[in-house]
């Protein structure tokens, strides 16, 4: 996937200030339908998990599962429709013939910046399984996203220090514990999982200072 460049921030030439102020609107009101398709499709996806959750009847479970799949590709396709729309972003992608939307998918990314996942998911959505991140714990407490992540089935992951394994030995291999719960999960369903193995953002004070 080559790096994204808005069209307006290509050439040498500054932006002009009317069309600068005549932006913000434009970036408002996409933000507000963004937020507003949020809403729209997290709020079934939410009440279809809780319904998943207090009947766990295997056959039902995997029913439902792909009732929410089908709901997080929609709200995602719509969510990259705005974004297309009012952000003006150009992606290039090469190298997609081969894809195949059955079947299971290691996604691996060098993790950039916050487009990264909205990239990803407007490039891979509905050309693959869908999408699945490892995310960090503390993530499930982000209003209503962290919910529908659960909802998911997203693996949660707990980062530790590697002063707090010195304290606490016994927490060594709990995401790997974690991992394999979650794959348990993705047995009967096609599924994408996608990591950025780094475990954070790059930048190169932070590859100068881990070597």
């Amino acid at each position: 996937i080559h790096r994204c460049q808005r069209a307006t921030d290509s050439g040498s030439k500054p932006i002009p200030m009317p069309a600068s102020l005549l932006s913000v609107p434009r970036i408002a009101l996409g933000a507000t339908l963004i937020a507003l398709n949020t809403v729209l499709h997290a709020t079934p996806l939410l009440l279809l998990a809780l319904i998943k959750f207090l009947l766990p009847i295997a056959g039902f479970r995997r029913f439902v599962s792909r009732i929410l799949v089908l709901l997080a590709e929609s709200w995602i396709a719509v969510n990259s429709w705005l974004m297309q729309t009012f952000g003006r972003t150009e992606i290039r992608v090469h190298g997609m013939g081969d894809l195949q939307r059955h079947g299971w998918y290691l996604v691996i990314c060098n993790h950039q910046s916050w487009v990264d996942i909205p990239v990803l998911q407007q490039v891979f959505n509905r050309r693959i399984p869908f999408l699945k991140f490892f995310l960090k714990s503390q993530l499930i407490w982000v209003p209503i996203l962290g919910l529908a992540w659960w909802a998911l089935d997203f693996p949660f992951m707990k980062r530790y220090s590697r002063e707090q394994l010195e304290k606490h030995p016994e927490w060594r291999g709990k995401d790997v514990e974690a991992t394999r719960i979650a794959c348990e999960k993705y047995r009967d369903l096609p599924v994408s999982v996608m990591n950025f193995v780094e475990g954070t953002r790059f930048t190169q004070a932070k590859h100068d200072r881990q070597a």
